[in-house]
């Protein structure tokens, strides 16, 4: 009998093992869910694929994208600022950059 209980020891190692295992797989497959929710979500910011569906394979391109696009509109807005004071006389902060008043 002794190798008998010894065999069902095993077996109850064995599925207390193949249980872990599986608790370990159901929390990877909800991290796994999010993970593809949140990727689904972000490239939603962005316009879609060729087939009208989250582009999720550009995300990081287009993240690059807008931010160069958004220089390039803090560019265009400093000129336009700079152009706006000149026009009132150069007295903001150009002016004062000018004469080494900032800096």
């Amino acid at each position: 009998m002794d190798d008998l209980d010894a065999l069902y020891d095993q077996l109850d190692a064995y599925a207390d093992s193949i249980r872990a295992k599986d608790r370990l797989i159901e929390q990877q497959a909800s991290r796994i869910a999010g993970l593809e929710a949140s990727r689904i979500a972000y490239a939603s910011e962005f316009p879609p694929d060729a087939e009208g569906l989250p582009d999720v394979g550009n995300i990081h391109a287009n993240i690059r994208a807008m931010k160069r696009d958004a220089e390039s509109w803090r560019a265009h807005m400093r000129e336009v600022e700079r152009v706006q004071d000149l026009e009132r006389g150069g007295f903001g902060r150009d002016a004062a950059l000018a004469q080494g008043e900032e800096g």
